[in-house]
């Protein structure tokens, strides 16, 4: 119990904090053309990421109702059974990881002349 209660108390005291990024654009007209080409780049990372989520969303619903449809087959009318079946069903949830693609426009902006800050907000 002690663990846990320094555990907590270190957390509290290390607080929290959050990362911004404030962009300043190339001045040059080359310079913005390259980032809207960027950006174009970071759009179809963004899609690809989400595509592979809603892919592995599926393929888990998929998974997951073939095992509750074999589970009450075998339980057929035990009502045992059939809750057992019921209490054992998982939860799908995917999440599409883009902080790869942000990381990428962030390189590609700078590259293109643009600056990129990064601010720390502690709270």
């Amino acid at each position: 119990m002690s663990r846990i209660v320094l555990l907590l108390f270190a957390f509290l005291l290390t607080g929290c904090e959050t990362i911004h990024y404030r962009l300043v654009p190339p001045p040059s007209d080359a310079g913005r053309l390259c980032v809207t080409q960027c950006a174009g780049i970071r759009e179809m990372c963004i899609g690809r990421e989400q595509q592979q989520a809603n892919f592995q969303q599926h393929q888990c619903e998929r998974r997951e109702d073939h095992e509750y449809d074999h589970c009450m087959s075998q339980a057929g009318n035990d009502r045992d059974k059939r809750k057992k079946c019921e209490r054992s069903r998982s939860y799908c949830s995917s999440y599409a990881h883009t902080d790869r693609c942000e990381n990428d426009y962030r390189g590609c902006f700078t590259h293109c002349g643009g600056m990129v800050i990064q601010e720390v907000e502690q709270w």
